[in-house]
């Protein structure tokens, strides 16, 4: 079925989003994943495959980009996203990058700061 001039535009798409949406799951509803790997991004349609955590951490654009950054935790080594933004002639500063804390980790220093002791 084509549909020519009804979601050519981002308005157009905006004012029929219902039915852009129900067009769009019964068409990606009868191919595969490996159907839609091959052929989504042939045409005009921005197309990228949702990774696991597993996948996106060994996905060669990851490597190549140098998207992760490795912090110290008490449970050892973790790799983190580093900040998105770079600048050829002030570098972002990796190293103050933190893991979450660990449950309670903070605890005494908060109640103490809420009651004015710190």
């Amino acid at each position: 079925q084509r549909l020519d001039g009804q979601w050519d535009t981002l308005a157009n798409r905006f004012e029929e989003v219902d039915a852009a949406l129900a067009f769009l799951d019964a068409v990606a509803g009868c191919l595969t994943l490996e159907q839609l790997d091959q052929n989504a991004g042939t045409g005009s349609v921005i197309y990228a495959k949702c990774l696991s955590k597993e996948e996106a951490l060994v996905h060669p654009q990851v490597l190549a980009n140098k998207m992760l950054t490795v912090v110290s935790h008490e449970l050892g080594q973790l790799q983190l996203p580093r900040s998105s933004i770079s600048f050829s002639k002030t570098p972002t500063k990796t190293h103050a990058r933190q893991p979450a804390p660990t449950p309670g980790q903070h605890t005494l220093e908060t109640i103490q700061a809420y009651n004015g002791l710190a």
